[in-house]
């Protein structure tokens, strides 16, 4: 059974996520937003296929099923959506002052965020959990974690390469954290 899982794993990052990895850096324009955006709505899309299939959901649970998955979603991108606005301010505010009273309030709101993000998983399992027998909750909450993991793993199998690949002279880079001392 793991073994199955693993090989669905390894195909959706295969077929699907490699792609993703090119991600969008702080300096691209639009054109190259879009591209990211359009590969990951893509990825998604896949995922939820997979998750379907592998979940064997009857037709009243993939309804709701995807329903709370789509909601959670949203709410997660959001909320990154902001933690991203507010790291950007974060950033230019650390190389004006980096222990303003602005700075640790915006600090503050990054950890206040994450731990929103969290409780909102935590309901998300838990609303899961209502829906879906206990075979598929499992199956859900394994592949989640399997499927996180496996993209984690991908994308720094992909840095290590793009490394050598700088090192020998090849490669455009990896988009490396800019220190916070230039301007």
């Amino acid at each position: 059974m793991l073994r199955f899982y693993k090989q669905i794993t390894m195909t959706l990052l295969v077929m699907l996520i490699l792609p993703l990895l090119s991600q969008a850096q702080p300096g691209m324009g639009p054109i190259g937003r879009k591209k990211h955006e359009k590969r990951r709505e893509k990825v998604r899309q896949m995922k939820k296929m997979k998750l379907l299939e592998v979940l064997d959901l009857t037709s009243e649970q993939s309804k709701k099923f995807m329903l709370l998955y789509n909601e959670h979603e949203k709410s997660q991108d959001e909320t990154m959506e902001k933690l991203r606005d507010i790291s950007i301010e974060l950033k230019k505010e650390l190389k004006k002052n980096p222990s303003s009273q602005k700075s640790s309030e915006l600090v503050e709101t990054i950890i206040s965020k994450r731990v929103y993000m969290g409780k909102n998983h935590d309901k998300f399992f838990a609303d899961m959990k209502k829906i879906l027998d206990t075979e598929q909750y499992n199956k859900l909450v394994y592949f989640e974690e399997v499927f996180e993991r496996e993209v984690m793993k991908a994308m720094w199998n992909r840095e290590r390469k793009h490394r050598k690949l700088k090192k020998c002279g090849m490669g455009k880079g990896t988009g490396d954290f800019p220190p916070l001392d230039k301007k």
